[in-house]
């Protein structure tokens, strides 16, 4: 294998590092294809064009039950201070260093 020799490199599981570290947190929304995309334009969201979706690297995310947007994105910003946070459409989008590997969630799911 021509491959063998090159290092591999750690993948971040965030949905699973998230759910760890925030009891409660929901997931809606993670990798998602350029039709996907556009489908939710269509229904009135307002994903960007170049979102980190596209790459696996964000996910939304909603609070528990009880908590606001506000308290979640405190929360998730104290656990990766790095992150990329905006409160958007109803969710918390977070966009993550070192991170592709979002699962197919909500919608893309079973795409």
């Amino acid at each position: 294998d021509p491959w063998a020799s090159f290092p591999t490199a750690d993948k971040r599981d965030m949905q699973a590092e998230l759910a760890k570290a925030i009891p409660g947190i929901r997931f809606t929304s993670g990798y998602r294809d350029k039709a996907y995309n556009a489908s939710l334009r269509a229904r009135g969201y307002h994903p960007s064009d170049n979102s980190e979706h596209l790459d696996g690297a964000a996910l939304d995310m909603l609070p528990p039950p009880g908590k606001s947007l506000a308290w979640l994105r405190q929360q998730v910003a104290r656990y990766d201070p790095g992150a990329r946070l905006l409160v958007h459409d109803g969710h918390l989008h977070g966009g993550f260093d070192g991170y592709n590997s979002a699962p197919k969630l909500g919608g893309m799911k079973g795409r």
